[in-house]
């Protein structure tokens, strides 16, 4: 049953001049907890990761709740823990290539976070959530929907099986070249680069699961078409 929907703004105004990549999560007391990246421009080394809660239809002031200076931040994901805890991922990085994933806890539904620490200690490419919801499986697992920009973009799924405390990675999703799409460059202000053309591959997948064990993706590609891959084995091997 679909339920009551409205349209409302985290804010009015903000101590930074543009934000994206926002995520949610439901609070246990009914509200809502929203985070997303904000600074002067995508890709600035002042860009940060900022959130805000709403209670009784009420959001707070956001608030940076990063505090690693001189680097950009991307694409924070939030996800509520098996064991009920908040964990909300991010990455850092001037290059999507060498991003890393660093990730922040709650235990009080968001009024704090503790400190940051790295989701894979020395990995450079990024894992975890690249961008899209880790979804808890039926049996239990966190399958996150991930990708890596070196070389040929390619999706795989970050997997726990310790609520969250270690991560292995699937095995990789390649997309063959189709077709004779281009990303038109004429009117942007975007840098001009080997990756702007067909042909790269499929990144920021997403997931769900229709029964246990049957895992899904679909994942954005350079082909001007959205990806499809399929796993019967709680998202360890794709086809």
């Amino acid at each position: 049953m679909i339920g009551k929907f409205q349209k409302e703004f985290v804010f009015e105004s903000a101590p930074f001049q543009s934000c994206h990549a926002s995520t949610l999560v439901p609070l246990k007391d009914g509200g809502v907890y929203a985070a997303w990246f904000g600074g002067s421009r995508e890709g600035a080394d002042d860009v940060q990761i900022w959130g805000a809660r709403c209670e009784r239809g009420l959001w707070s002031v956001p608030e940076q709740l990063t505090r690693e200076e001189g680097v950009p931040h991307w694409n924070p994901v939030l996800l509520r823990k098996p064991d009920g805890n908040l964990l909300l991922f991010y990455k850092i990085g001037r290059e999507i290539s060498s991003w890393q994933t660093k990730i922040i806890e709650s235990r009080d539904e968001g009024s704090s976070w503790g400190p940051s620490r790295e989701l894979v200690p020395g990995d450079f490419g990024g894992r975890g959530p690249v961008r899209n919801k880790a979804v808890i499986l039926s049996s239990g697992r966190i399958a996150a929907p991930s990708s890596v920009e070196q070389g040929s973009w390619r999706a795989f799924a970050d997997l726990s099986d310790d609520g969250g405390d270690t991560w292995r990675r699937s095995t990789e999703i390649y997309a063959q070249r189709r077709g004779t799409v281009r990303m038109s460059m004429e009117n942007s202000t975007l840098p001009l680069t080997e990756q702007s053309y067909h042909g790269r591959g499929v990144i920021q997948p997403t997931i769900w699961e229709s029964s246990p064990g049957n895992i899904h993706m679909l994942m954005r590609s350079s082909e001007g078409r959205v990806y499809r891959s399929d796993s019967s084995d709680n998202a360890e091997t794709w086809c």
